[in-house]
């Protein structure tokens, strides 16, 4: 199960971007399938995965590239973000139909089947501290989980988010309001949490149901109250421990590489998980211009 192939996320997820020609969910085979948006640049289709890492858990770049082959789809090339393990070197490939390059974008990943004093010794000192201190005051933290109806505390989730995007100046892409997230939470794939102390709330996270786990897609914390980020992580560690059987949770990237929301990640106990990625351009669209530009490529194309 990918609960990001959904209607739900595909109208959530693009709600933003301009220029959409078609949007839709394809299925690689059996319990592999990804959404996926048509868009026009230079009145040519491109093909993309949503924003996340919403794409395919598995992609074989040596036949899963037919299913672009469709001539519905009309595609001179585009980009895909997997959610398939990839450690080997960045390169340029081709089949008979594309020219692609792989890479990868880092995940940081939790493994839910670690002990809590594995899971403390995984962090940095001074996120074991604050953990610790959390512990020590454990009766104060409470995590709950909302259901759909109670439409106040996803209003509250909604004003939250709205003012750390304001604040940490969020690209125009993740500016969400309260409808949009209602109609996300319609699909029981994603669910939010929210983490009390004394009664006063102070994080929220969107959660992605997966095959074997777990996606924090979104999280916003009170700013008012110092470490409620790692208090985050450490609660929801615990919570799901406790009540599933899945084996992790991923707490995705940051913006940049090595950026300070990835440190932070780093600094909980986030193992490194590398995403395979890919960028391709189909041989019988692209002009010499397109392929000297793509041959080129640094950080992002199109």
């Amino acid at each position: 199960m990918n609960g990001f192939a959904s209607e739900e996320y595909l109208e959530f997820s693009t709600s933003k971007i301009k220029n959409i020609h078609r949007t839709g969910i394809i299925n690689i085979r059996n319990s592999v399938s990804f959404p996926y948006v048509i868009f026009k640049k230079n009145s040519k289709n491109y093909l993309i995965t949503p924003i996340g890492f919403s794409g395919p858990n598995e992609f074989n770049e040596n036949h899963d590239f037919n299913i672009f082959n469709e001539e519905s789809l009309s595609i001179c090339g585009g980009f895909l973000q997997t959610r398939n393990i990839y450690e080997n070197v960045n390169k340029f490939d081709q089949n008979d139909n594309f020219y692609f390059y792989i890479d990868s974008r880092s995940n940081y990943r939790i493994d839910l089947k670690l002990s809590l004093e594995s899971f403390l010794n995984n962090m940095n000192s001074t996120s074991r501290r604050n953990c610790k201190r959390f512990l020590d005051e454990r009766k104060k933290y409470v995590v709950r989980k909302v259901e759909f109806n109670e439409k106040e505390l996803i209003q509250k989730f909604s004003d939250l988010y709205s003012i750390n995007s304001f604040m940490l100046k969020f690209n125009k892409s993740y500016h969400f309001n309260y409808s949009c997230w209602e109609h996300l939470l319609k699909n029981d794939s994603f669910n939010l949490f929210l983490l009390y102390r004394d009664k006063q709330i102070i994080s929220g996270s969107i959660i992605t149901s997966l095959n074997d786990g777990y996606d924090l897609t979104f999280t916003v914390n009170d700013r008012s109250f110092n470490n409620s980020g790692k208090a985050t992580i450490l609660c929801l560690f615990k919570y799901f421990k406790k009540r599933f059987n899945n084996s992790y949770i991923d707490l995705g990237g940051g913006v940049h590489e090595l950026d300070e929301l990835t440190r932070f990640k780093i600094s909980m106990g986030g193992k490194k998980t590398p995403f395979k990625r890919l960028r391709f351009l189909s041989k019988k669209k692209l002009s010499t211009l397109e392929y000297n530009n793509f041959k080129n490529i640094e950080n992002r194309w199109p």
